[in-house]
């Protein structure tokens, strides 16, 4: 079995402006950290 990091959740956001994508990482601390060119959108901060 694998074991999965509990202390991290990564969540991906397909932002629409242009051909932009965003990937967010979000923290345990509940802090989103956005990957890319786009900012992390209000769901996930």
């Amino acid at each position: 079995m694998l074991k999965t990091v509990s202390t991290a959740v990564l969540d991906i956001a397909y932002l629409r402006r242009g051909h932009l994508l965003t990937v967010c990482r979000k923290d345990e601390n509940g802090t989103c950290s956005a990957i890319g060119a786009g900012k992390c959108p209000r769901i996930f901060a």
